[in-house]
């Protein structure tokens, strides 16, 4: 039986920023230019597939958060994020890029706002 990771999304981000040292600008990065441009751990879809699957119910929280905030169905706002998903682990791909794309946000604005 797997253990599941419990870290947060935010933690992951901040550890894999540590990670690349003094100056780094991962989060900032992610935040203003999304996940495409390769992030250390979320390169492949074998990466992306097992961190959806440890970060599933926080992925899926985020989601329905945002659907809600935006006055969305939380089937349309997935279907905003995972467009031409063709696949399970293409779907999984774009969820996970996403939920961390936005907690790159969320954290810059914080950061910003310190």
């Amino acid at each position: 039986m797997k253990i599941k990771d419990t870290m947060k999304i935010k933690e992951w981000l901040l550890d894999k920023e540590k990670e690349e040292g003094r100056g780094s600008t991962l989060v900032k990065d992610v935040a203003n230019h999304g996940c495409q441009g390769g992030v250390p751990g979320l390169i492949y879809y074998n990466e992306t597939v097992a961190f959806h699957d440890d970060h599933e119910e926080e992925i899926w929280d985020l989601l329905e958060e945002y659907a809600d905030n935006e006055g969305l169905k939380l089937v349309d706002k997935m279907a905003q994020v995972c467009k031409d998903a063709g696949s399970l682990r293409q779907l999984k791909n774009s969820l996970v890029w996403w939920a961390v794309e936005v907690q790159a946000q969320e954290l810059l604005r914080a950061r910003e706002a310190a």
